[in-house]
């Protein structure tokens, strides 16, 4: 139990930022304000502690996304103050991550959801978004265009390979979505 309390204290976007500060140096001056911090999700709401939540978390869910499509690098983990994206007003993207998340954390193996299903427990879908941990990771940590080729990705994700692993290594998620058609 005593150990259990002590990983409970693991502030797993902290030990990302060390992680980050030397991803950030492998590329070059030019490229390093493109880069796209990521990991646990921060909740709109102080009273919620992501780092806990995660700990004790049965389903850790990481979406693992392509990039940063604005062309500059922010940090994804505070997505959630925007009103837009904590009400999921900001467009289908996020409305339809949500509603796998939910998904995810609502099945159990006697149960039939469906889109239909989902789509009329949208109140508990957003309560879901806004409450229960879960962590984005861009793929490519350089910042682009809305559309990322096939071949940028080959590429990012071998030259980054030991980056992200610890990235995994460090959230330690126990299921992994990757979005995108390739």
């Amino acid at each position: 139990m005593e150990a259990q309390n002590i990983n409970a204290k693991i502030n797993y976007n902290k030990l990302l930022d060390v992680l980050f500060e030397s991803w950030i140096e492998s590329y070059d001056e030019k490229d390093r304000e493109r880069f796209c911090h990521d990991g646990l999700m921060r909740k709109n709401s102080s009273e919620l502690d992501v780092n806990e939540l995660w700990h004790n978390a049965k389903r850790r869910v990481m979406f693992i996304l392509k990039d940063c499509p604005d062309g500059w690098g922010y940090d994804t983990r505070d997505l959630l103050q925007q009103q837009d994206v904590n009400e999921l007003r900001h467009g289908k993207f996020f409305s339809n991550l949500a509603k796998l998340f939910y998904g995810i954390l609502r099945n159990q193996a006697d149960d039939r959801w469906n889109d239909k299903r989902v789509d009329a427990d949208m109140q508990n879908v957003i309560k879901a978004w806004q409450t229960e941990p879960f962590a984005f990771i861009e793929a490519k940590k350089l910042a682009g265009d809305k559309n990322v080729s096939k071949q940028e990705m080959e590429i990012a994700l071998k030259r980054d390979e030991s980056f992200l692993k610890k990235e995994l290594d460090i959230l330690k998620p126990n299921i992994i979505v990757c979005c995108g058609a390739d």
